[in-house]
């Protein structure tokens, strides 16, 4: 009987499948991220409520893989908008918080507005482009 070759297929989408080995990963990375670049590297700096002083959505670059650079990341952003989204329909948040998860999802398609190209088909802000605000 004939071996069988069977293939990993990767099932995650395109625009997301490098941000999973860019991201600043560990509470220790996400610190130095910090104190480098500041509060513009997180969409939430100030952390959530179940930890609140870890900053939460990461949108640059882990500072190893940049060489020491502030880079805003497409793919991070798009990562960050579609967690805020899930948090904003699937998940028990007081009130309050839920309208500060609309206005951070709403700066995150904003952002990468900013970045976005249509003329670019392969520019990983495109996303932003058909993106709705709430």
């Amino acid at each position: 009987m004939a071996s069988v070759k069977t293939y990993k297929v990767d099932k995650r989408p395109k625009s997301q499948s490098g941000w999973t080995r860019n991201k600043p990963a560990t509470r220790y990375a996400r610190s130095k991220l910090v104190s480098k670049c500041g509060s513009t590297c997180f969409l939430l700096p100030s952390g959530t409520p179940a930890r609140p002083n870890v900053p939460a959505y990461p949108i640059c670059v882990d500072l190893t893989l940049s060489k020491g650079r502030c880079v805003l990341s497409c793919p991070g952003l798009e990562a960050a908008f579609k967690r805020l989204r899930m948090g904003i329909a699937h998940y028990k948040y007081p009130e309050g918080y839920i309208d500060k998860l609309r206005v951070l999802s709403n700066h995150a398609i904003k952002l990468a507005r900013e970045h976005a190209d249509p003329s670019d088909p392969t520019n990983t802000c495109n996303w932003s482009l058909r993106a709705k605000h709430l």
